[in-house]
């Protein structure tokens, strides 16, 4: 189909790309006995044509190519800037854990039944239980008129609980794989942490946080990612603009962008450009070596696409992280970081992330769901805001855990903040 779409683009323009997407959604949301269920099919495409050096999108989800085609090519030849993109050629890469075939098995009647069964909390002191149960099958591709024609399958497993106990706690866990999702652990966790409201607040000042990669990947995804995407980096809106090759982190810190790692929640054979994946180092020993890059932003800054080019079929890409590794030289069990620990804090989330300024690098957010770390003991606090700038917390970051997560876009350990 992609293929007679790309010929027939060819009889209007000079160059044609097609992105086909298709999401089927299954979805069981409620309180414990009150479950109501929900099955989408999403599907279209988005054709990007070129004349003269002008692109022109539009979308469709009907799959009338011909209509489609037209309108794209109308709104190139009433674009007065050339681009000039080079569609790539190259096959990507085969990256392992991206489907689970049991996932995309599981019935509406077996979501209903085993989101029923964990909101069933035998528990006096919890008062409210609800959650979600979201199953997704992905199916995408890419063809272009410079021959690539790539496609692949992906699935994924939702799941969010929250619990009102002696306090209100909440949290998601995703997965490829439904399997893995592990939703009796996580609502054991959940139930012990509602029991336990804060005993104390704290008037003092710290100068040591543990931060949970939860916490640090709500705050890396508002500050650090959209500084390390070049479409803002060229027009001047990033903190780290002007800092290439220079320190901005501790120099034991490296972090990666890779879409390659096996079964990660971002991870892919190529981008929404079809440009194929590979690790890309974005801060290596402390030192800023690279940014994220799509065709566009690459043209203008006369480099190559990182292959970080993200959209729907409904919109042109932008410029977006994949999986974020952070590594760090110095690590240990959490358990032994939190018993180095002399006085500080642990958070296990964090309230106001998305007030971050990723211009300047500042930040002021509310530690959530944190404890009072003293001699190795904890306790729970609250009432404990925090600000500064990111610079600072990338340089004094001294340790991290062993253990390591995907909490959204970075996959991630616990990290220690010493200012």
């Amino acid at each position: 189909m992609l293929d007679k779409v790309i010929e027939k683009g060819l009889q209007h323009a000079d160059d044609v790309e097609v992105y086909y997407a298709k999401n089927t959604i299954h979805s069981v949301i409620g309180r414990r006995g009150s479950l109501k269920a929900e099955s989408i099919i999403d599907q279209g495409m988005g054709i990007r044509v070129q004349v003269d050096g002008k692109i022109g999108f539009a979308f469709t989800t009907d799959l009338n190519s011909e209509k489609c085609i037209k309108h794209a090519v109308s709104i190139a030849r009433c674009k007065k800037d050339t681009t000039n993109l080079e569609f790539p050629c190259n096959s990507a890469p085969e990256v392992a854990g991206l489907y689970s075939k049991e996932t995309t098995h599981l019935s509406i009647e077996d979501s209903l039944r085993y989101l029923n069964d964990l909101l069933c909390i035998d528990d006096h002191n919890v008062s409210l239980v609800e959650g979600s149960l979201e199953i997704r099958e992905m199916e995408r591709a890419v063809c272009n008129s410079n021959g690539l024609d790539v496609s692949e399958r992906g699935t994924f497993a939702d799941l969010s609980l929250a619990i009102q106990g002696a306090c209100f706690v909440s949290e998601d866990v995703s997965s490829r794989s439904f399997r893995n999702l592990n939703g009796d652990k996580l609502l054991e966790d959940l139930v012990e942490r509602a029991d336990n409201p804060p005993v104390k607040k704290v008037g003092e000042e710290f100068d040591t946080i543990i931060f949970s990669p939860e916490a640090m990947s709500l705050l890396f995804s508002t500050l650090l990612c959209p500084a390390l995407c070049a479409d803002n980096v060229l027009q001047k809106q990033s903190f780290l603009r002007g800092f290439k090759g220079k320190m901005v982190a501790s120099e034991k810190l490296t972090i990666q962008d890779d879409a390659t790692v096996p079964g990660g929640l971002v991870s892919r054979c190529f981008d929404a450009e079809g440009v194929p994946s590979r690790c890309i180092s974005l801060i290596k020993k402390g030192r800023v070596t690279g940014f994220l890059h799509n065709l566009t932003t690459a043209k203008l800054a006369n480099t190559e696409s990182t292959g970080n080019a993200f959209r729907d079929y409904r919109n042109e890409p932008i410029v977006f992280p994949s999986n974020v590794v952070v590594e760090h030289e110095e690590k240990m069990p959490l358990k032994k970081l939190i018993e180095e620990t002399d006085k500080g804090i642990i958070t296990k989330g964090i309230i106001g992330a998305y007030s971050s300024d990723y211009i300047s690098g500042d930040f002021s957010v509310t530690l959530d769901e944190c404890s009072l770390i003293e001699n190795g003991n904890m306790s729970k606090i609250e009432n404990v805001t925090i600000g500064g700038s990111i610079f600072d917390l990338l340089m004094s970051t001294e340790c991290v855990s062993d253990e390591k997560v995907q909490s959204g876009h970075f996959i991630i350990p616990y990290m220690k903040y010493i200012s």
